[in-house]
């Protein structure tokens, strides 16, 4: 299977013009996160309009010719339905600025459930659920749980340990957040029953062995919770805990028990009563619906999947729900809605490395980290990617944008793969996204800066602070002035930082520091500047991009001197702080 995204992508991605130069001997090296302030307004922005118009085109292809750069898709078996959403608040009545639907040839000739694809259609979204079990845990008990042992919180686990490590599994040295990230070393919940077919039968009819008799083996209705464990404690660990991220279903069933423990309460019931009321997700359901009419049903029920769900496994597989209801989840996940802003920050960061360097594990997300290579800017995509029967989905939150995408799909022959409309998508939109944040911060940011102070003289001098316009799409804001009467300020901090004036790169990257004042209508938004020598050559065209060491280095009296704090006022910037410097400047024009 092709990685998340194409590496094509990568290739049509340019960032900046000065990485892209591959005998350059100077790259910039931004600070992790976005590289310019994210303002509000861009789903009306002509930039993104332009993208999205691209984006329906390229999909509009991929469904009339069945194939494309991402490789084949079957749109005459699969039906898919795509959104796209900001955290901002608009006036729409819909949570997504974006949507997509496609009805295959074989939905619109089912025998049950919907027969034309929209919004509020419903759809098994699989493994997705494992990020509201997540999501759950964290509002409900929260990450200081992370820690704890499996032992602690599940009893059934709590003596089974031994000296063979190699047979039976640690429960008190695998930690809950070890099972959220995928770290367990567990393995998976995974009944002989998927791998019944008579190539399989026959191999167990020639070395005489059978399946096991446990109802949860074999998938049947009778796996509850202590049938479950009875499965689990037969089953001898994949890895060492906290060695290597291996998927385990089993580690999330495992997971919402021992918050029932810790809360008191069921899995379900705290699901509806914390998110799904809460939220007004009224297409989503636990388990089956209780009416398929809305239903996307490709093939009768039971052979794609609709009506086989088992409630033992309702938190890795049992959501059914729609493009609304996800697109409206998501916002809430990315804009911290549910969770203090902080406790969102820190699960919107990786656990795990893989063995591909662009990959990483989180709890549960399975991380994409575009770059166009070298010490370019690192853009990580937050993804979660679901299947079961004949059902596909697969969410990504890309918080250097405030943005994400939700695709839902079902297929009347096979699952179905969504890799290449993820790749379309990050094709049209991700440039988009990065050239409007480009504009967005241009207009708003770039301009001249002063203030005039009377000297003991009775003279008055001024302070000129000039940000260039971002012409290309080099990460964040370039400072080129800074001047008090005759003294060059900027050449100062050059020679702070140990750089020849006439060879410094000052730049200015957002935070994610705002202060708002309500009653007055304004807001301060921080920004801190990476200084770096433009002659700095890279070993052996590898340069390391570590200037995250150098940030609040060169201090005045405590206060950092790369801290910059604009001041806003409806959304226009008037001036801004250089507070270490006991600045103060009006924004001209």
């Amino acid at each position: 299977m092709r990685s998340y995204f194409s590496v094509v992508m990568t290739s049509v991605f340019l960032l900046s013009s000065a990485v892209a130069a591959q005998d350059a001997p100077f790259s910039v090296c931004p600070l992790l996160g976005p590289r310019f302030p994210i303002l509000p307004s861009s789903a009306s922005s002509p930039t993104i309009d332009q993208g999205l118009q691209n984006l329906t085109a390229a999909l509009d292809n991929y469904v009339l010719a069945g194939s494309g750069d991402f490789g084949a898709v079957t749109p005459n078996t699969t039906s898919f339905s795509v959104s796209l959403f900001f955290t901002e608040d608009t006036n729409s009545t819909k949570p997504f600025f974006y949507e997509y639907h496609h009805t295959s040839n074989t939905l619109k000739n089912a025998t049950e459930g919907a027969k034309k694809i929209d919004a509020d259609s419903v759809y098994r979204v699989g493994d997705l659920t494992t990020l509201f079990t997540t999501w759950l845990f964290l509002i409900e008990a929260g990450e200081e749980y992370w820690v704890d042992p499996v032992s602690k919180w599940v009893p059934e686990l709590a003596a089974k340990n031994s000296a063979d490590s190699i047979s039976t599994v640690q429960w008190n040295q695998v930690t809950l957040g070890d099972l959220a990230a995928n770290l367990g070393g567990i393995g998976r919940y995974s009944p002989s029953t998927n791998l019944e077919t008579p190539a399989l039968a026959s191999l167990l009819s020639l070395l005489g062995t059978t399946t096991s008799s446990l109802p949860c083996a074999s998938r049947l209705p009778a796996c509850a919770r202590t049938e479950f464990f009875q499965y689990m404690n037969t089953h001898a660990p994949v890895f060492a805990p906290g060695t290597t991220p291996i998927f385990s279903n089993a580690g999330f069933i495992i997971l919402a028990y021992a918050l029932e423990t810790i809360r008191g309460r069921p899995f379900v019931e705290l699901l509806k009563d914390t998110i799904i009321t809460p939220l007004n997700l009224s297409s989503t359901s636990v388990l089956e619906p209780p009416t398929s009419k809305y239903g996307v049903i490709p093939s009768n029920a039971s052979i794609a999947g609709w009506s086989d769900p088992l409630a033992i496994e309702t938190a890795f597989n049992g959501i059914y729900s729609s493009l609304t209801d996800i697109s409206t989840a998501l916002r809430a996940v990315l804009s911290s809605q549910m969770l203090p802003k902080a406790v969102t920050q820190r699960w919107l960061k990786p656990v795990s490395l893989t063995s591909n360097s662009v990959n990483s594990v989180g709890r549960p997300w399975e991380i994409y980290s575009l770059t166009t290579g070298g010490p370019s800017p690192v853009i990580p995509i937050y993804q979660v990617r679901g299947n079961i029967d004949l059902y596909s989905s697969h969410i990504g939150l890309v918080p250097d944008y405030n943005v994400g995408f939700v695709i839902l799909a079902a297929d009347s022959e096979t699952n179905p793969d969504l890799n290449a409309f993820a790749d379309v998508i990050s094709i049209a939109m991700i440039p988009a996204l990065e050239q409007n944040a480009i504009v967005q911060a241009s207009t708003a940011f770039a301009g001249t800066y002063t203030s005039t102070s009377s000297k003991s003289n009775s003279t008055n001098e001024t302070t000129t602070l000039i940000i260039n316009s971002a012409i290309d799409s080099t990460p964040g804001l370039s400072l080129t002035t800074l001047t008090t009467g005759t003294t060059d300020i900027r050449a100062l901090y050059a020679k702070l930082n140990g750089i020849e004036p006439k060879d410094l790169s000052f730049r200015l990257y957002p935070t994610d520091l705002v202060s708002k004042n309500k009653n007055e209508g304004t807001k301060k938004l921080a920004m801190r500047a990476v200084f770096q020598d433009l002659t700095a050559v890279g070993d052996a065209g590898t340069p390391t991009c570590d200037t995250w060491r150098g940030v609040d280095a060169v201090q005045i009296g405590g206060v950092g001197i790369d801290e910059f704090v604009f001041e806003m006022r409806g959304g226009l910037v008037t001036g801004l702080e250089v507070p270490a410097l006991g600045l103060r400047l009006g924004k001209e024009g």
